[in-house]
């Protein structure tokens, strides 16, 4: 990405996540189930902005087979993605995410 200086790279399994150093979340690659969450499942072969998170300063992330999570330097976890077996910690199992949610822990 242009103007934004990479800090950490998560890789899935066919996509590719980028955190910059301030904080910016970028995806890459497959997109078939929204672990982009990029807001669509189509494929995206440069870095696409995850704008769901724009707002968050982001610390960590996270790329699985077809979902992400990250975490925001105050703590907060989101997931996005599939939910086939309730991974993305949304309290129920099935369909995709395409954007960021929110995800309550404890």
């Amino acid at each position: 990405p242009s103007n934004h200086i990479a800090a950490r790279v998560s890789c899935g399994e066919a996509h590719t996540l980028i955190l910059t150093s301030s904080g910016v979340l970028f995806g890459m690659g497959d997109n078939s189930k929204g672990q982009l969450g990029v807001g669509t499942v189509t494929a995206s072969y440069y870095p696409a902005v995850v704008a769901s998170l724009a707002p968050v300063t982001l610390g960590q992330t996270s790329a699985g087979r077809f979902h992400s999570t990250a975490t925001s330097t105050d703590g907060k976890l989101f997931a996005w993605g599939d939910n086939a077996c309730g991974q993305l910690g949304l309290g129920r199992v099935g369909g995709v995410s395409t954007t960021a949610a929110s995800v309550s822990v404890g």
